[in-house]
């Protein structure tokens, strides 16, 4: 994942509705962030890529 900053890493984890999450099962993965202007104004900023989990 980009920050600001720079480069971080994380483990992925899915989310479920009810709250809880797991390990990402081993693999491709796709994701996708978008984030919408608080104040509504200007278009969405969105990211994705693909990464993959081994272990």
């Amino acid at each position: 994942m980009v920050l600001a900053g720079g480069l971080s890493t994380a483990l992925p984890v899915t989310a479920h509705a009810a709250g809880t999450a797991e390990a990402a099962a081993a693999g491709g993965h796709t994701w996708r962030l978008t984030a919408t202007p608080s104040d509504g104004t200007g278009a969405d900023a969105t990211a994705s890529g693909t990464l993959r989990v081994t272990g």
